[in-house]
């Protein structure tokens, strides 16, 4: 039993891009086709001093970002900025919005399973320019569920398996798809710490998010509404297995974003 959960202890591996910063097996996209795509950077001292990718994140309203809390732990505002391109991380065009606060959910990692309550809302000291490609994307509404709906995930982390130290991020977004499972499909797979009320999960066998890809959207659809279901939170060391990835739950924290918010 013991080596049982140290096997699967080792399995769960945050997609923080922390350290190591693509969609496996993925697609090159356009932001177009994720207009509230962001990109979350963080500022080091090293090498005299630069801005680099750690984690996606989605715009929901002009002056709020969305992301995961294991994203932002730790940080404080003025190390952090938000990134809208034209989905190149090497956009000559793109804009930067400094981080007035990090609010992270007042769970996080309390509880529980892996990860729960991995959500955080990012304030900007201005608004963003939201009058050309890049658009705010609605939320989940509390209680709505996706259950065998296809929905589509996007992110600039690494878009090759393994953990080898050469993976490298790309410069232009990738996106895949997948199948939302039901709770008890997920728990099947993930055992105690998969928890139902705060995770969502999707059936990306082989392809899925990774290391850089934390923090970023999973997309479904209200008709032909894109609606941020999920927040691209854990998964398995390596990436790209047979195992589902696992989200934070939107629907289960809207009103929580809404009163945060001011809304």
């Amino acid at each position: 039993m013991v080596g049982y959960l140290l096997a699967f202890v080792f399995l769960i591996a945050s997609a923080n891009g922390d350290t190591i910063s693509r969609i496996i097996n993925g697609s090159p996209t356009t932001i177009a086709s994720h207009p509230h795509q962001i990109s979350l950077q963080r500022y080091t001292t090293s090498s005299g001093g630069y801005w680099y990718h750690t984690c996606g994140g989605s715009i929901v309203r002009s002056k709020w970002v969305v992301t995961a809390a294991h994203c932002v732990e730790g940080s404080s505002a003025s190390t952090l900025q938000v990134v809208l391109t034209n989905g190149f991380l090497s956009d000559p065009n793109r804009k930067s919005y400094a981080v007035r606060r990090v609010i992270m959910h007042p769970n996080y990692n309390v509880g529980s399973g892996a990860y729960p309550h991995d959500i955080a809302l990012l304030e900007l000291t201005s608004d963003a320019d939201l009058s050309g490609t890049n658009k705010a994307i609605e939320l989940a509404t509390t209680g709505e569920n996706f259950d065998r709906q296809t929905c589509d995930i996007s992110g600039w982390g690494h878009t090759v398996t393994g953990t080898q130290p050469n993976k490298q991020i790309p410069d232009q977004l990738q996106e895949t798809n997948g199948v939302i499972m039901t709770n008890s499909e997920c728990t099947s797979s993930w055992g105690t710490n998969y928890a139902g009320s705060v995770h969502i999960c999707i059936n990306n066998r082989n392809t899925g998010t990774c290391q850089g890809d934390s923090g970023g959207p999973m997309v479904c659809f209200r008709g032909s509404t894109p609606v941020l279901a999920g927040v691209t939170s854990w998964g398995v060391s390596g990436c790209g297995t047979t195992y589902p990835s696992v989200y934070a739950r939107v629907s289960t924290y809207r009103s929580w974003l809404d009163t945060t918010m001011g809304i």
